[in-house]
């Protein structure tokens, strides 16, 4: 086969074009399946992601030296903060990241700080460890827009890349968090990491009668939840060192999650894109471990040669696997290339790469719709996929439903 027919070769001509009535799958892939999700369990927790709260009410509030958006100390301005210039809190963010730059002080800022940045995104949790403790609470933190800390900064997104360590008593609330992350200003992306310390609460709805004992929970995090109709609020705050940048940080953050759509076995089927029909995806969620499988059915990049023939199906057919974490609404998962093997035999065996080629993410709205995002061996596009049919929409909508939710 000429080499540019050999970009995706991990598989060629083995399966039918209209094989997507069927929700069976080769023996041979469920043995790599397997293989790959037991191998990768270990990494995945039961996580929740929440949003980070914003509030009309918020807006133009700088935490003043206690720290805390929507207390009695805040400073409330639309201008930018007197020492650095940091810009006001537009969005109402109730997130922020704080710095010190320098010697001194700012009153509008907690203390020891003086430029600060007001954060959007989301947090997502382990709620195992909410519940009984152990391991790092937070899981993953997304920041999705920032505003500038100082004139010129930039606006800026960044992202926990891995977790080290972390603890976390929910009696207490005391937690320590050890993570690295990357940061993009202005284009660029670079790494830090950060160790921090402090305390967090995490309640459900059933749980907002009961008090924490901690007053900024109680008294500002938990009503704020109750008037958005969260299902659930955290509230954290710390301070660490940012390990490359060298600058002392304090962070504090509000997060609520209010009812988003929640990945779960129910999704498990056969989708497409319509006016792509003939190819499409395999998707496997496997809530205990938190994960999620798919397999794409597709083709090429671009036609073969006329010439070139295959012994079974065509010679255009590829397949692409995929295996990562489930989120929330959101699947990110790692992309795999298998190699080698015939039909139906034991000899050569089919080989699957260790290291993946790139991603896929999947953001699902609802059980019959979702956004397919991929990113690798150069190809990059965005496909929103449904079901090949809907007879199963009513069991995704069972397991929304339950209590707690399957995920």
């Amino acid at each position: 086969m000429p080499a540019p027919y050999q970009s995706l070769h991990h598989m060629t001509g083995h399966h039918p074009v209209n094989s997507f009535a069927s929700n069976t799958l080769p023996t041979r892939l469920l043995g790599i399946i397997a293989g790959l999700v037991l191998g990768m369990a270990p990494a995945f927790a039961q996580d929740r992601t929440l949003t980070i709260a914003t509030d009309a009410a918020a807006v133009n509030h700088f935490p003043g030296p206690d720290g805390l958006i929507g207390t009695a100390d805040d400073v409330v301005s639309a201008d930018n903060s007197s020492v650095r210039g940091s810009e006001p809190n537009a969005a109402g963010s109730f997130g922020y990241n704080a710095f010190a730059f320098s010697d001194v002080a700012d009153p509008a800022m907690p203390d020891g700080t003086n430029g600060i940045t007001f954060v959007e995104g989301t947090v997502t949790i382990d709620e195992d460890v909410a519940a009984n403790g152990g391991g790092a609470l937070i899981t993953a933190l997304d920041i999705t827009a920032g505003t500038e800390p100082f004139p010129g900064h930039g606006a800026y997104t960044s992202s926990i890349t891995q977790v080290h360590s972390g603890s976390y008593d929910p009696g207490t609330g005391e937690f320590m968090l050890d993570a690295s992350f990357s940061y993009t200003i202005l284009g660029v992306t670079q790494p830090d990491r950060v160790a921090m310390s402090g305390q967090g609460f995490y309640r459900t709805a059933d749980q907002y009668g009961t008090p924490t004992g901690d007053p900024y929970m109680d008294n500002v995090a938990i009503p704020l939840a109750q008037a958005a109709g969260s299902e659930s609020v955290l509230y954290v705050e710390a301070s660490g060192m940012l390990t490359n940048l060298g600058y002392p940080v304090a962070q504090a953050l509000v997060a609520l999650d209010n009812g988003a759509f929640m990945i779960n076995p129910g999704l498990n089927d056969a989708w497409f894109y319509p006016p792509t029909a003939g190819q499409g995806f395999f998707v496997n969620v496997f809530p205990i471990n938190g994960s999620m499988f798919l397999a794409w059915f597709t083709y090429d990049t671009e036609r073969p040669p006329e010439d070139v023939t295959a012994i079974l199906g065509e010679p255009g057919h590829r397949w692409v696997t995929a295996l990562g974490p489930i989120n929330g609404d959101t699947a990110v998962l790692d992309v795999y290339l298998t190699q080698g093997g015939v039909f139906d035999a034991e000899e050569p065996p089919a080989i699957t790469d260790e290291e993946p080629v790139g991603t896929i993410t999947i953001v699902w709205s609802g059980c019959n719709a979702a956004e397919l995002s991929y990113d690798f061996l150069g190809l990059t596009g965005t496909i929103p996929i449904e079901r090949v049919s809907p007879d199963n929409v009513s069991l995704c909508e069972a397991f929304l439903s339950a209590e707690p939710p399957v995920r």
